[in-house]
């Protein structure tokens, strides 16, 4: 359990760096500094580490108790924030649906960029275990998969994405990974 407790905040810090990173600075730098020439890779690839070392550290200090509780709350904002951001924020193009789970879970396989989505997907859901840590498994799986059924339908009906089982599967994979180890390792803040 130490071992696990010591590599939780790179385990979750660096694709919480990356998606952070792609998501909302990569956006950002080429307005702010254009694309050409040493300056762009230079500056998102130092965006890239400070934003994961930010989130190591934090979550470091959340395990080992020396946050305070409003930057505790400030934290899971900003997480459901980059949630929503990572789901919805992205432009409208055709919606389909698709319904079978081996569908996704071969194009995982078969595809490198499908198999780092189907990571990420999973790994973006396991800071939302902490909310299910005193839920029994049942209580869990059933939250879990109502959940993932309304954001993968929002995502179809927006036309912000397609609705995949699979997806809703990888969603569920990650609070339950999540509730397991807040479970295991639960987070102490400080007093105010």
């Amino acid at each position: 359990m130490k071992y696990i407790k010591s590599a939780l905040p790179f385990i979750l810090g660096v694709p919480a760096g990356y998606i952070l990173t792609l998501k909302v600075f990569s956006e950002i730098i080429p307005v702010l500094f254009g694309t050409m020439g040493i300056v762009y890779p230079l500056v998102l690839y130092s965006t890239l580490f400070f934003t994961i070392l930010f989130f190591i550290v934090i979550l470091q200090r959340m395990i080992n108790g020396k946050i305070s509780r409003l930057l505790f709350i400030c934290l899971m904002l900003t997480y459901f924030i980059i949630l929503l951001a990572s789901l919805f924020g992205r432009h409208a193009y055709e919606s389909f649906l698709v319904f079978d789970p081996l569908t996704g879970f071969s194009d995982a396989l078969s595809d490198r960029e499908m198999l780092l989505q189907s990571v990420l997907n999973i790994l973006i859901f396991i800071p939302a275990g902490y909310f299910f840590k005193g839920r029994s498994i049942p209580v869990t799986l059933s939250t879990g998969a109502g959940i993932s059924l309304i954001l993968e339908a929002v995502q179809y009906i927006f036309k912000l994405g397609f609705f995949d089982t699979f997806d809703c599967m990888l969603y569920i994979a990650g609070i339950c990974i999540g509730r397991y180890v807040f479970r295991k390792i639960p987070l102490r803040s400080k007093k105010l």
